[in-house]
């Protein structure tokens, strides 16, 4: 749907891996990009192997957040552009997790579901409040163990459009809001 809508070169897409670490994945032929078009990356959907020199271990759902809102913060906010784009960005960070946040601190003791609400309330910080609320985070579930409740929790609302561009579609029952 993005490359018949015309808007596919317009929107730019990075892909964070998570287990115990997060690690960017860069698309194929975007010279080490960090973010490429939503264009380029259909072009290799076909292809596309997220697990692809992936280690299997634990969901670290905080870190995910963290090294995303960074990735967002080091593009922006350190590019010459700056200043453009102050006023007229906006980022989305999409989990597709089950939302169970298994990690050990150094220290042996398990982070909990608070550790990664508390780094969902400190997106909109940094940058001197340049941020304030241009950063949404959308999740998606997979899994047959989900943790709907944080899920939910660290997921912003859906505005208006959204609601009802989802019901056009037929999917607004999958929403949680």
């Amino acid at each position: 749907r993005l490359r018949a809508s015309n808007v596919g070169d317009l929107i730019y897409v990075a892909i964070l891996r998570f287990s115990d670490d997060v690690k960017l994945m860069t698309c194929p032929g975007s010279d080490g990009a960090k973010f490429a078009s939503a264009d380029a990356w259909s072009r290799y959907a076909a292809t596309f192997d997220y697990l692809q020199d992936v280690e299997p271990g634990l969901t670290n759902l905080r870190l995910a957040i963290q090294r995303s809102r960074e990735l967002i913060h080091d593009i922006i906010f350190d590019s010459d552009l700056a200043n453009d784009l102050a006023d007229s960005w906006r980022a989305m960070i999409v989990l597709v997790t089950d939302g169970n946040h298994n990690i050990r601190r150094p220290d042996g003791r398990p982070e909990g579901d608070r550790n990664v609400i508390e780094e969902i309330e400190d997106i909109d910080t940094g940058s001197e409040k340049l941020i304030d609320g241009k950063i949404a985070v959308g999740c998606v579930g997979i899994g047959s163990d989900l943790n709907m409740n944080l899920l939910s929790k660290i997921a912003s609302p859906c505005t208006t459009d959204q609601l009802d561009n989802a019901a056009k579609m037929g999917v607004a029952k999958y929403l949680e809001n």
